[in-house]
């Protein structure tokens, strides 16, 4: 009787931890409100043809990116960091690591993504707005 009380609240105790992972599924669309840009030179012109969407699944509970740009090709696994804070998840390549750096600012209460790729001098800047979604099959 004892062994079952044990089993019993332990059993409570597990489920009232909130074990099971917070997955979030995320369908970024670019933003109609705000333009992506490239500036070159200190000239800042209207991007031409950024990506459209973005899929983006993280799981709130590890603090981790499944799936996004730049996360899990297997390439870019030594060159991937993640900064996870109170009100912006931010990933991407790591500083210093090669002469094109692609990063990614999600805001936490907004669902506003951003996206910045650095290379060679020019700064592209995209802007997307999110939303969650939940597999539909």
């Amino acid at each position: 009787m004892k062994k079952l009380i044990i089993f019993i609240v332990s059993g409570m105790l597990l489920l009232a931890s909130g074990a099971k992972a917070e997955i979030v599924n995320l369908y970024c669309e670019l933003s109609k409100d705000k333009k992506s840009t490239v500036t070159f030179n200190n000239t800042t012109s209207n991007l031409g043809n950024p990506i459209s969407a973005i899929e983006v699944i993280i799981d709130t509970k590890k603090e981790t990116i499944i799936k996004a740009p730049r996360v899990g090709s297997p390439w870019a696994k030594n060159l991937h960091e993640e900064i996870w804070s109170s009100s912006v998840i931010s990933w991407g390549t790591k500083p210093n690591s090669i002469d094109y750096l692609e990063n990614y600012y999600l805001n936490r209460y907004t669902l506003k993504l951003k996206k910045e790729v650095n290379s060679v001098g020019s700064l592209q800047e995209s802007y997307y707005d999110c939303l969650k979604t939940k597999k539909k099959i």
